[in-house]
């Protein structure tokens, strides 16, 4: 009985048979390169130029030209593809910047908190260039960001005086 108090008891509040390890489990692929790979990562540019080009004449006389540049959207950077890119589990990643977690890398978070203004950025640049339609770069920009709708309620009282007068006649 000695040796349960000492070894003491588990989580479902059973007597341990061993003693707690303190670190079971893989070691953590954190490195500190990752935080600057993160960055650039999120650097990534809102869109691509296309040159739209039309082809006249036949044979070897033909001439092309560049008639207009149409911008396409990038894919939006995220902390999951960061990940999938360099042969990670997402959920370590997100370990990594949960200071509640024994995995947490407080430099791994202030990168996180850059890229993410950086995507922000990126995310702004693709709405007021006109890249993307403005309803999914508002859901987008609201599910992603810290950006939110505004709204404004204005409240007017009308007849207050008329109001206060049937009060007193009752």
């Amino acid at each position: 009985m000695a040796k349960t108090k000492e070894l003491g008891l588990t989580k479902a509040g059973n007597p341990r048979k061993r003693p707690a390890r303190p670190a079971e489990g893989a070691p953590s692929k954190y490195k500190p390169e990752y935080c600057q790979a993160l960055v650039d990562h999120f650097e990534a540019e809102p869109y691509t130029e296309r040159e739209l080009t039309r082809t006249r004449g036949q044979g070897e006389s033909k001439t092309v030209e560049v008639y207009d540049v149409k911008l396409i959207p990038n894919r939006v950077p995220s902390l999951t593809k960061f990940a999938k890119i360099n042969n990670i589990c997402w959920q370590s990643v997100h370990n990594w910047i949960d200071p509640k977690h024994g995995s947490y890398h407080a430099e791994f978070l202030d990168a996180y908190t850059h890229a993410r203004a950086l995507r922000a950025n990126m995310l702004v640049d693709m709405g007021m260039s006109g890249v993307s339609p403005p309803a999914s770069f508002k859901f987008v920009a609201v599910n992603l960001t810290d950006m939110r709708d505004k709204t404004e309620t204005k409240h007017e009282m009308t007849g207050w005086d008329d109001y206060l007068a049937w009060l007193n006649s009752k």
